[in-house]
């Protein structure tokens, strides 16, 4: 764990050659979180369904492993901020980390991607058998995300993955929640119309109201630990507040939540050098829970 004097400039300045400058909001074109990655670590890589599955290994051996999975924000910025998140935690925090070289969200539809991911899963389980696997998932990424951990922990054949890290969640498809209302004028570029068009895109042939989409059922029951990370001036704000209410609701799951005055949606990718203290906790809440 970092030590208390740990500082997270230091650390960027000596490994990233300092902040991160703002980025254009352009959508990224052929790019690859694996960019700037893969040259600096050891990495053991699989086909899954044709998108490849890049495990980064950190200098010391690591039994913590964490399932990175990429949401549908493909911009310089997110980019930048999830290859911060990750070097984070393979050079400070000693874990493997496990990721996609693209978003999948760039070739498939929510149901495809839960099938991906559990078959990823699958795949790293059986690789790193003696693992202590977690799921770290942004924005519509959740919801694939929550139905996979979700089958995984039903199936029993082989362990499921230990703890859920949620960021800016995106659960409810329906995006029908009155309260987003009010915080369309704090929410920045969001555009509620404009994400209805998105999830209706990666949800055909059926409507993002269609049962098979609807994760504020019995989905939570099956998630041991889960530490959600939101902003309240983000339109999916809501989203939260509704899996807060599904947790107090289980007798099983346990629920840590930063809620963060003033921050909008995924606001710790756009600003992971002025928000370190939520790696941190990110990683107390994976070590010790």
């Amino acid at each position: 764990m970092p030590s208390s004097k740990f500082s997270l400039t230091a650390f960027l300045n000596e490994k990233f050659g300092g902040a991160p400058k703002q980025a254009p909001p352009a959508k990224v074109e052929n790019d690859s979180l694996a960019v700037g990655l893969k040259y600096r670590y050891e990495t053991e890589t699989a086909m899954i369904f044709n998108h490849q599955l890049t495990t980064y290994l950190p200098q010391r051996p690591a039994k913590l492993h964490l399932f990175f999975v990429q949401g549908e924000e493909l911009n310089h910025a997110t980019q930048n901020g999830q290859q911060l998140l990750m070097r984070y935690f393979l050079e400070e925090c000693d874990m493997k980390v496990s990721c996609f070289d693209e978003s999948l969200f760039q070739d498939e539809n929510l149901m495809q991607i839960t099938l991906i991911l559990k078959k990823a899963y699958e795949d790293l389980r059986e690789r790193y058998e003696e693992d202590q696997f977690s799921f770290f998932a942004h924005s519509l990424a959740a919801s694939p995300t929550v139905k996979c951990f979700s089958s995984l922990a039903r199936q029993k054949s082989i362990p499921a993955p230990q703890k859920l890290i949620l960021l800016s969640p995106w659960i409810d498809l329906s995006l029908s929640d009155p309260r987003m209302e009010a915080l369309q004028e704090l929410a920045g570029d969001q555009n509620r119309f404009e994400l209805k068009r998105l999830v209706e895109f990666y949800t055909a042939p059926f409507q993002p109201t269609d049962p098979q989409f609807e994760l504020l059922d019995k989905n939570w029951e099956t998630v041991n630990e889960l530490f959600v990370i939101t902003g309240t001036d983000d339109l999916l704000y809501p989203d939260t507040l509704k899996v807060k209410e599904k947790i107090r609701a289980s007798e099983k799951a346990t629920l840590k939540a930063e809620i963060v005055a003033g921050q909008t949606h995924d606001f710790l990718l756009y600003d992971v050098y002025t928000q370190h203290k939520y790696l941190r906790k990110i990683h107390r809440f994976l070590k010790h829970g």
